[in-house]
């Protein structure tokens, strides 16, 4: 008799080999999620004039406010940043402190006179300091995807400086920080 169950369960075992049990989830379902991203165009800097200072007397400071109107004699500095209308904008401005000609150094500053616009129109931009710490938050005009960046300063001869033509260089950097 015990030889018999054995038999029994050796054969239902093998029938069962021969036919496998499959299993199945009871219910499933799968889902696609659509990822999408549309970059923005890079921006870039298009200088458009440089901050001119024209003649210097020695002892006498000189100032060209960023929104004086452009004379060929002295020109408030300006550079174009084009990009991603309404994207935000950090700008920064290199610390320049004094302008060079050959080892004889010209004092520089910027005294507040920073000014941006929409348009390339000094006379009606709004007001910055760009030596305010952290730079300047902005945004890019989504009417023209361009800002103008208008730069005055000014410069301190001393009674005694030596003549010659005094050159440096303002580097301005805009960041996207934001949509």
């Amino acid at each position: 008799m015990k030889f018999s169950k054995v038999l029994f369960a050796l054969g239902a075992m093998a029938t069962l080999a021969m036919f496998p049990l499959s299993l199945t989830a009871q219910s499933s379902a799968n889902g696609d999620i659509p990822v999408s991203a549309s970059v923005q165009t890079v921006i870039t800097a298009t200088p458009i004039r440089g901050l001119v200072f024209g003649s210097v007397l020695p002892g006498l400071a000189k100032t060209v406010n960023h929104n004086d109107a452009t004379t060929g004699t002295t020109n408030p500095g300006a550079i174009r940043f084009d990009g991603a209308g309404g994207a935000a904008l950090n700008v920064t401005f290199s610390a320049l402190t004094q302008l060079t000609a050959g080892a004889e150094n010209l004092p520089f500053s910027y005294a507040s006179q920073g000014g941006t616009n929409d348009v390339d129109d000094a006379t009606t931009s709004v007001n910055f300091d760009p030596s305010a710490a952290g730079g300047l938050n902005t945004t890019l005009p989504a009417s023209t995807n361009s800002l103008f960046i208008f730069l005055g300063g000014v410069v301190t001869p001393g009674a005694t400086q030596a003549t010659g033509s005094y050159t440096g260089i303002v580097t301005v950097t805009a960041t996207y920080t934001g949509i």
